[in-house]
């Protein structure tokens, strides 16, 4: 336990700090899901349309925190950081 919370400690928080209000509301909208997130979900939830959702997506796989494993879907590269913004929120 005292690892896991070292860890999003050190890694999570420090994944987060640096991004955007927008950046982490995309990653709060992915952190409803159970596993992978569609696209059309976030663009949903956060009531936006593809291109600006695109933004973002593109943003955040380019900075290694989410990845695109197929077409139209993306997850969490950083492990426990879903976790972490459901717990947490954003802090």
């Amino acid at each position: 336990m005292l690892a896991r919370k070292e860890f999003i400690t050190d890694i999570c928080e420090t994944t987060i700090a640096p991004l955007s209000e927008k950046d982490v509301a995309f990653l709060q909208a992915m952190s409803k899901d159970t596993k992978e997130s569609a696209i059309q979900n976030i663009c949903t939830r956060l009531n936006v349309n593809f291109s600006y959702v695109q933004r973002y997506k593109t943003r955040l796989s380019q900075a290694g925190i989410i990845i695109q494993k197929r077409r139209g879907f993306v997850e969490f590269a950083v492990s426990y950081l879903k976790e972490y913004l459901q717990e947490d929120g954003s802090s």
